[in-house]
This record gives structure tokens, sequence and C-alpha cells, in this order.
């Protein structure tokens, strides 16, 4: 699948709506599709981003490996 397939289908509303009814808030990972897909709660856990795209990335901006900075409504929810 190529890069465009997968944003693709990471950004389109029916994938989004799906994975939020799976979120354990609590786990540092949930599976979808045969995929893991990491939580906030494991992402901060690792202190920077690591570039690679993920759905539940904390950091500001998202996606920029190395990021420190953690997104505004992720902290308000912690």
């Amino acid at each position: 699948m190529s890069h465009v397939h997968v944003e693709a289908a990471r950004n389109s509303s029916s994938a989004m709506d799906g994975h939020k009814a799976k979120i354990d808030h609590t786990a540092d990972f949930y599976m979808e599709d045969g995929f893991c897909v990491f939580t906030e709660k494991f992402l901060l856990k690792k202190e920077s981003c690591c570039g690679s795209g993920c759905r539940h990335c904390p950091y500001d901006p998202p996606h920029v490996k190395n990021t420190m900075k953690v997104r505004e409504e992720v902290l308000q929810n912690l």
C-alpha cells in the first residue's frame, strides 16, 4: 500500500469513527485490522515524536521527529 493510500485510510471519516469506540485510554495500544495502534498514553512515555505518523501523536507539531512539545488539548486531558 502506498503512502498516499495509507494517509487516505488514516484520515477517512469511517476509519476515524471506527477507532474512537475501540480506544481504551488506560491501554498502551489496541489492535485494528491487524495493526497495532499506539495510544497517546504510550506515545507520551516516549518523550518525543518518532516521526512515523502515529494516529494518536500527542506532540505539537504532530509527526515531526524529535518534537517534544505536547499538544495543549492532550495536556488538558491528562
